[in-house]
């Protein structure tokens, strides 16, 4: 039996935010504004370090990985800031 693996895609992302709080990324990722970022992590489609995380205020860090779920296909976005 051969057994299949599926590729990992991500990107890699070096971006300026206003803020280091969740919703100010996704809102940045997804462009959307910050409002309308926020349901996705009301929704639970976002995840912190392999985490969900569903609070909006939650700061960042260097180095923490960010996964939004959109639709049916998942963007693994690493966010590395300098």
């Amino acid at each position: 039996m051969k057994v299949k693996y599926l590729k990992n895609e991500y990107q890699e992302l070096n971006i300026t935010l206003a803020s280091l709080r969740l919703d100010s990324l996704v809102a940045e990722l997804t462009n959307l504004s910050r409002t309308l970022g926020t349901n996705y992590i009301d929704l639970g489609n976002v995840q912190l370090n392999y985490e969900v995380e569903r609070e909006k205020s939650t700061k960042i860090a260097v180095g923490d990985t960010i996964i939004i779920k959109k639709s049916m296909e998942n963007l693994r976005l690493w966010k590395k800031m300098s």
